[in-house]
């Protein structure tokens, strides 16, 4: 199944769209079962609290709080959800994405990140989503890009900045 922009499993708490990056907070009970499914837009999700199990392919992974993952588009992927949790997941239509390829990145495939500059971005875009004012869309453009081009050194191999 794939499923839409702005489509995900689990309960929206709230949700912002703002120059080609839609922002949402998602909230999932302790037994949700996310069948296999793939999204049409890539998206990052940063995990904010609660631990679940993780199946993209043959592979299987755990993911618990300050987990960051970028997710292309149509990768397939399933979820078991073993406490209750909260994702902040932020989808990038495919002008953002296309703007960090004409630079050479090759975001294709699902990346990990954890480098503390990718998860102070990734807070840094969480407490501008909570605490939204008049700069906010703009705000999170911006950190958006920034956590795009993180990901995207990561992938191409070059060295985080902090």
């Amino acid at each position: 199944m794939k499923l839409k922009p702005g489509q995900f499993y689990g309960k929206t708490s709230q949700s912002l769209s703002a120059n080609g990056f839609r922002f949402t907070e998602k909230f999932y009970s302790s037994d949700a079962r996310l069948p296999l499914h793939s999204h049409e837009l890539s998206h990052f999700c940063f995990v904010l609290s609660g631990n679940y199990k993780e199946r993209i392919s043959t592979r299987h992974f755990e993911r618990e709080p300050s987990a960051l993952v970028f997710y292309p588009p149509d990768v397939s992927h399933a979820e078991e959800h073993l406490t209750n949790g909260r994702h902040f997941l932020v989808e990038i239509d495919a002008n953002g994405l296309e703007r960090v390829r004409q630079y050479g990145a090759g975001l294709d495939e699902p990346l990990m990140l954890g480098g503390d500059s990718s998860l102070w971005l990734a807070a840094r875009l969480y407490r501008e989503f909570s605490q939204r004012d008049v700069f906010s869309s703009l705000a999170l453009e911006s950190i958006s890009a920034e956590l795009l081009i993180a990901a995207s050194r990561k992938k191409s191999g070059i060295a985080e900045r902090t």
